[in-house]
């Protein structure tokens, strides 16, 4: 499937979850419909890994007054979730 059909779809509740092969296939459609809100995580590992899906953002690093804390309340929300869901996996 296309992305563009794909993700257009995802975001009228079409679908719960999208998985893609590559970084800038999902991340680019994502962040256009809800950059706050993106979170990246990597599957298949022995541990939860998420991160927000602006990236590391280390051009913001040192500057606080521009850093805005939603796409990373987001991963933790996230991280949280999938701790709380799968405990046996995560504990």
């Amino acid at each position: 499937m296309a992305a563009d059909a794909l993700f257009s779809q995802a975001a009228e509740g079409a679908y719960d979850l999208v998985v893609a092969m590559y970084h800038d296939q999902a991340l680019i459609a994502l962040k256009m419909h809800a950059h706050e809100e993106v979170v990246n995580m990597t599957i298949g590992l022995p541990f939860p890994r998420v991160s927000p899906g602006h990236g590391t953002a280390f051009d913001l690093a040192f500057q606080p007054h521009r850093v805005r804390l939603g796409p990373t309340e987001a991963a933790m929300e996230m991280l949280l979730g999938l701790v709380k869901s799968f405990p046996k996996v995560y504990n």
